[in-house]
């Protein structure tokens, strides 16, 4: 009963969203002159050194990372759980929630699920014709390489589902989160889905491996491309599990206590 409850709440989410075709359209414009800039100033760079290696990487590795990462950008990412947590917390809707038999963290991410599977249809056709248009991209070196870095993109959406429900949680104590985010999206910048961590400096390579967003997508694209021993998958693997289960525990202790101070602020 529970599960259909969830399909049910991903669905009207999705369908919610569809009402918003306007959005729809800009988000594709954007998405498609986004990739075409990076996709030039990548080939003007390899061009003017005649297609040389730039820092050890190949112009098809560089190529092949910018269309795959739109693919794992979208799908680990897990956005919109806290400002719509935000939302109901406002409306009072959160008092209802807390009441229903399924559980108010799983309507959330319910929920998130409809709008992810909204954007993620012109992801996919986006990456498709890129593909097309560049005439192929690097394929993983082997059907394990391609398991490993599947299971590596679910462990990083984890990781992203249990952050953005810690920043969630904070809707507890602030009527506003979102400026909380923006905040955070300047570390999230670190997690290499617009530039790769290799091109960065070491200092702040390190810096960025202290922290859990390269883990989330920079991760799986360095398993996907290759040049990682079945050893360092395996430790990959271990990062990405310690920081899920690190987020998960922190966001369960303030969801306990966040659940103590509803006041309903609206409605």
């Amino acid at each position: 009963m529970k599960l259909y409850a969830y399909f049910l709440m991903a669905y009207l989410s999705l369908k919610e969203s569809l009402t918003y075709w306007k959005d729809y359209i800009s988000f594709i414009i954007f998405s498609v002159f986004g990739l075409v800039l990076q996709l030039c100033a990548w080939y003007a760079l390899y061009h003017s050194v005649d297609f040389s290696p730039v820092m050890g990487r190949s112009y098809e590795t560089m190529i092949t990372y910018y269309l795959v990462m739109q693919i794992v950008g979208n799908f680990t990412s897990a956005n919109r759980i806290a400002g719509t947590l935000e939302q109901r917390m406002s409306s009072g809707e959160i008092a209802t929630d807390m009441l229903r038999p399924a559980a108010p963290r799983g309507i959330l991410i319910a929920r998130s699920w409809g709008e992810k599977f909204y954007y993620f249809i012109p992801s996919i056709l986006i990456f498709l014709g890129s593909v097309l248009i560049v005439g192929g991209i690097q394929l993983p070196a082997s059907p394990g390489v391609f398991v490993a870095f599947c299971v590596s993109l679910c462990l990083g959406y984890l990781i992203n589902l249990t952050f953005e429900l810690v920043m969630a949680t904070f809707a507890f104590w602030f009527v506003e989160v979102n400026t909380l985010r923006w905040f955070v999206s300047f570390f999230t910048a670190l997690s290499g889905t617009a530039v790769p961590l290799w091109l960065f400096p070491s200092w702040l390579q390190t810096i960025c491996r202290a922290l859990p967003f390269q883990a989330a997508a920079y991760i799986p694209m360095q398993i996907y491309l290759g040049g990682t021993s079945s050893a360092e998958i395996l430790s990959a693997f271990g990062t990405q599990i310690f920081w899920i289960i690190g987020l998960f525990l922190i966001q369960e202790w303030l969801w306990q206590r966040g659940k103590r101070r509803i006041v309903v602020l609206g409605g």
